[in-house]
């Protein structure tokens, strides 16, 4: 029931409303006669056409320029209504109206079919109608373009003048009568377009007889002949039938959420319909079928057929073997003489195929399978996870010469691009093998242009050729290409595939085999294999050269980075590659703490569980931290036998070194105490046991009890151990009244201890899961929080709140599938955050998928229930179904709606610079400081995390280090814990002024605070005693914020810290 009035409602969105049809056939009948009103003009060989005006071009690029024959403009014998527009599966969006004019008999010669003379001839028929109707007052502007991108093919695409000139467009083919050229000269096998006059060079008659078949020529052509007839035939089909015309316009929606029908060679609304009509003449739909059923089983049919090994057709066809030998797909015609995909490439097709199989599960999920299925865009960009576009037509000239298809070149009008496509495809396939799940195209497209101009050349495209690679995760980065046996057959081919890049090897099975190796140091390193192997084969097989390609794949990577850099006290901070190979580190250094702690004999009580609940070891910390390596500069003082580094105010700030925070679960016992206090004592008392035990069964280890946690030096890593205990929970929820009687309630202490002990426990465990299974999940995650902070929102949302986000892009990736890498999972992530009506839904995590559907429209409708009382963003688990505890303190109302407008800006930015370098992706982390009233400069010196801010991070790649000196440290000594002074003195802040003002940082090195007036707060308000901080008496005895004494006190608070204070007041007013 839902899902029909979902489909009612869709369709009354995208179909033309009948008031707009009475002025669209309005129009069309004004415009019918006033082509009929056109002269005719001279008989002028097809060489001059002198007759054409010099305020009119012919839009057809003639490449040889000298052709056969006479050309004459009558008028059109006949004007018809064709298309979608006819058929009445028109979309309101975009809306276009095919007019066909009928040329008529006079104007065509014997053997027009021959060497481009149709095509000249059409497009000069064209011609003449544009330019006479770019002088009526019907039309505001008559341009050219290519009918479906095909250079052959020109069109006149006229405006219409009035209230319909945003609305439609009118586009005039032209062809001649069906019988006007014999169908069998126009069979694939037949060759209309001879190497002599193509070349200019005279061939012995021996060669003239062993003519080169033009299929895709021939195919041109008949198209054009039988346009009328499968007008007809469609027709047909849908008459009466309202369920398969609202199919058809469910299709186009979804090709065109899809940006399939965009394009040269794209999968248009008159394929879709003819599938519609193949599939009513097989029986597999019928006529009584909702529209929703047809759209179900063209979704099946599409997804279980293909055309690329076994053609569709309506029935019977002698030569589809032949079909099939000279186009890539092969969907027959319902006259059986054809191919409507001769254009198509296997690449496209095979999308269409996988976005029908994905559309087929979506509908499955009956809460959002439709609206994944037709409401939501599929963008190219952000649907693959590595894109690449060879962005120099030259390249694709270097590709014909290296492959020899000089015929196929012939047959496509000299369009090198379309002429190379299936080989490149081919050769790509091949050498991309089981690295991926599939390899995507998004086709050239031509601009319309000027009639007064000349037409583009088939180099001139808007758009370069993109292919898009949907990665296997399992196999996409392997460094080893096995390849046949060397004493194979098959082991020539494959040496010839590869080249040089192919050696011989033995494998632990004693095997010797062909293989490729591809070097890859880290896992940065690695992700670029797949881009490497498409460089090397294409300059291999196609003489593409590595600087042809532009890629769209890592790049994003370089925000993750943080090179190694030696600073003067000799430390050497940073990482190789994006930091997985150091949280594995940090991992492997948990790990051994981990059986240190649960070899620990002393304690009283056993330890449970041990559970670590930092984001590094979860895979998600942005700058996973660096190796402690004090070096005895820094001064130390002796605490209990250790020594322990402190900062000093004369020096710069010491490195930055964040605690690694471990659980420590104890197991249950009656001597528990129920006494907060006496708890607190028991768990320290426990701490200092677990220091003692630690530090006497290993000397290496240095250990620093403290009342509620203990800090472990492992391995170069500082951990922070805290003891739990299940029932403290319980504890603190338990007060008193002055009667004595006991009550049982959550306090906020209690709240943030249950929060800390047993929420984020099982978060961590899942989203490390998650790491785990998909390896892209976590430097997504890491990139969120890189933009998120860049624009200094840091405080405002947690970190656990973004990796709920970004778990859920990988958890319910409809209508995509799950990405594989950064790149893709980033984009949709902005788009999320750009896109996602917050105000209205929820959003449901569920990684382990252990939530039914009932349980979730439970959760739906509590949102729905007390949304007021909610968070602004509410994240919910199962865990967690009814409080979204993850974004109780924020995102608020003002701070969402703005992550929304950057997050819409920046994917834009990000989507416009997507194939540039680092440098040109910069201002994607780049904030902008405008929206402040007050910017708050920090002294660099006492930025302990400087080092980590996108600009030190470029600087570090680009400029020459200091050679690593071979410093030795004491392993011995504590370094400075979790000191970050920026972030204390934020607390500060907000702790005073909290009611005033809002504070923004970037977390990692931002230098600057933005400060934002909380504007209800400067109004006028009556004196209260218990509201006058920071507050003074107006003119009118009324109370309002003291600006210049809060200023000050920003200085003050911050003295030794602050540089600068950079004040607005053009911005507020008092």
């Amino acid at each position: 029931m839902q899902t029909g009035l979902q489909i009612t409602e869709t369709l009354k969105e995208v179909s033309i409303s009948a008031k707009r049809q009475k002025e669209i056939d309005s129009f069309l009948h004004s415009l019918h006669d006033e082509l009929l009103k056109i002269p005719d003009s001279s008989n002028e060989p097809l060489n001059s056409l002198s007759w054409l005006p010099p305020e009119v071009c012919l839009p057809f690029v003639c490449t040889p320029l000298k052709v056969k024959g006479n050309m004459q403009y009558f008028p059109p014998s006949d004007i018809q209504v064709i298309g979608s527009y006819q058929l009445q599966t028109c979309l309101k969006e975009g809306a276009n109206v095919d007019l066909l004019l009928k040329i008529p008999k006079a104007c065509m010669q014997a053997k027009d079919h021959l060497n481009q003379r149709y095509f000249r001839k059409r497009a000069a028929y064209l011609a003449h109608v544009g330019y006479y109707m770019s002088m009526n007052n019907l039309v505001s502007e008559v341009k050219f373009c290519y009918f479906t991108d095909d250079t052959l093919k020109p069109i006149v695409c006229i405006t219409p003048s009035g209230s319909l000139c945003k609305f439609l467009t009118v586009k005039i083919h032209a062809c001649p009568d069906e019988d006007s050229i014999k169908h069998a000269r126009l069979h694939p096998l037949k060759s209309n377009v001879r190497k002599t006059w193509y070349d200019g060079i005279k061939c012995a008659e021996a060669d003239e007889r062993s003519l080169a078949p033009t299929p895709h020529y021939n195919s041109a052509i008949l198209a054009d002949l039988l346009m009328d007839s499968h007008l007809q035939h469609l027709h047909t089909t849908l008459k009466d039938c309202h369920g398969y015309i609202d199919a058809i316009k469910l299709l186009k929606v979804w090709l065109r959420q899809r940006e399939l029908d965009q394009g040269y060679g794209s999968f248009s609304g008159f394929l879709i319909s003819m599938v519609v009509a193949l599939l009513s003449s097989l029986n597999k739909i019928n006529k009584a079928m909702s529209s929703y059923q047809v759209v179900r089983n063209t979704f099946q049919y599409l997804a279980t057929t293909d055309w690329s090994l076994k053609g569709g057709e309506w029935q019977n066809c002698d030569y589809v073997n032949v079909f099939h030998d000279h186009y890539e797909v092969v969907f027959i015609d319902p006259c059986g003489k054809l191919n409507l995909c001769a254009n198509m490439s296997t690449l496209l097709y095979h999308q269409v195929r996988h976005e029908a199989e994905l559309s087929l599960k979506a509908l499955d999920f009956s809460q959002s399978g439709f609206n994944a299925v037709f409401m939501q865009s599929v963008p190219f960009l952000q649907k693959f996870d590595y894109l690449f576009q060879i962005s120099k037509a030259s390249a694709f000239q270097n590709a014909c010469d290296k492959l020899d298809i000089s015929d196929r070149v012939m047959d496509h009008g000299s369009n090198c691009i379309t002429s190379s496509l299936p080989s490149i495809g081919r050769v790509l396939i091949k050498g991309l093998g089981d690295r991926i799940h599939l390899l995507g195209i998004k086709p050239h497209k031509y601009k319309a242009w000027k009639i007064n101009d000349s037409p583009p050349t088939w180099k001139k495209t808007e758009s370069n050729v993109t292919f898009g690679i949907l990665l296997n995760a399992s196999h996409a980065f392997d460094v080893l290409n096995k390849g046949p046996s060397a004493d194979s057959e098959e082991a020539k081919s494959f040496r010839e595939f590869w080249g040089d890049c192919s050696d011989l090897r033995r494998f632990k099975d004693g095997s010797i085999c062909e293989a490729v190796f591809w070097k890859g140091e880290d896992a940065s390193a690695r992700r670029n294999i797949p881009l490497r192997v498409c460089k090397h084969i294409l300059s291999r097989h196609c003489n593409i050269s590595p600087s042809s390609f532009s890629f769209a794949a890592t790049q994003l990577d370089m925000f993750l980075s943080f090179p190694l850099k030696p600073l003067k006290n000799g430390v050497t901070i940073g990482y190789n590659g994006t930091g997985e190979e150091r949280s594995s580190e940090i991992m492997l250094a948990y790990n051994n703490l981990c059986e240190d702690l649960r070899s620990l004999k002393s304690l009283p009580l056993s330890i449970t569980n041990l559970q670590g609940i930092s984001p590094v070891l979860r895979f998600t910390e942005v700058i996973p931290p660096s190796c402690c390596q004090p070096n005895g500069k820094n001064p130390t003082i002796s605490v209990n036998e250790e020594q322990i580094q402190v900062p000093v105010p004369d020096k710069s700030c010491p490195n930055f070194y964040p605690p690694i925070e471990v659980l420590c679960h104890m197991e249950g016992s009656g001597k528990w105490p129920q006494d907060v206090d006496a708890l607190q004592r028991l768990k320290a008392a426990f701490h200092i046991a677990m220091a003692d035990e630690l530090k006497s069964n290993n000397e290496e280890i240095v250990c620093m009890p403290y009342q509620t946690y203990v800090d472990v030096l492992k391995d170069g890593y500082v951990f922070r151990v805290c003891v739990a205990y299940h029932r403290e929970i319980g504890v603190l929820q338990t007060q008193k009244n002055k009667d004595g009687m006991v009550k049982i309630r959550n306090t906020s202490q209690s709240l943030a201890l249950e929060k800390q002990t047993v929420y984020l426990p099982h978060l961590s465990s899942t989203i490390h899961g998650l790491c785990q299974k998909i390896p892209s999940y976590g430097l997504t995650c890491r990139l969120a929080k890189r933009w998120i902070s860049s624009h200094l929102l840091s405080r405002q949302i947690s970190t656990e709140a973004i990796e709920l986000l970004v778990a859920f892009l990988f958890t319910d990736p409809q209508p995509y599938t799950v990405p594989s890498s950064a790149q893709s999972g980033f984009l949709r992530f902005l788009h999320l955050l750009a896109t996602y009506d917050f105000a209205s839904n929820s959003v449901i995590v569920d990684v382990n998928g252990s939530l039914t559907d009932e349980e979730k429209e439970t959760i739906t409708s509590h949102v729905s229930k007390h949304r007021d009382t909610l968070p602004a963003m509410c994240i919910m688990t199962p865990k967690d179904k009814m409080r979204s505890l993850w974004t109780s303190s924020g995102p608020s109302k003002l701070i969402l709606r703005r992550l929304k407008d950057l997050a819409k800006i920046y994917q834009s930015l990000l989507e416009g610079k997507l194939f540039s370098t680092y440098m040109e992706l910069k201002p994607v982390f780049t904030p902008s400081m405008t929206a402040y009233d007050v910017l708050i400069h920090l002294k660099s010196q006492w930025l302990p995390r400087r080092h980590e801010s996108v600009s030190q991070v470029q600087n570090s790649m680009s400029s020459k280090h200091r050679a690593i000196a071979d410093v030795t440290f004491d392993l011995r000594i504590l370094p400075v814990v979790n000191f970050d002074p920026v972030q204390m003195y934020l607390d500060e802040l907000e702790k005073s002024f909290s009611e005033l003002a809002m504070f923004f940082y970037d977390s990692y090195g931002g230098s600057v605070i933005g400060v934002l007036w909380r504007v209800p707060e400067f109004q006028p308000k009556p004196f209260k005693i218990s509201s006058v901080s920071g507050k003074m008496l107006n003119s009118e005895g009324k109370v309002v914020p003291n600006v210049e004494a809060i200023i000050e006190d920003f200085k003050t608070m911050g003295k030794g810290l602050v540089h600068s204070l950079d004040i607005r007041p053009d911005k507020w007013n008092i």
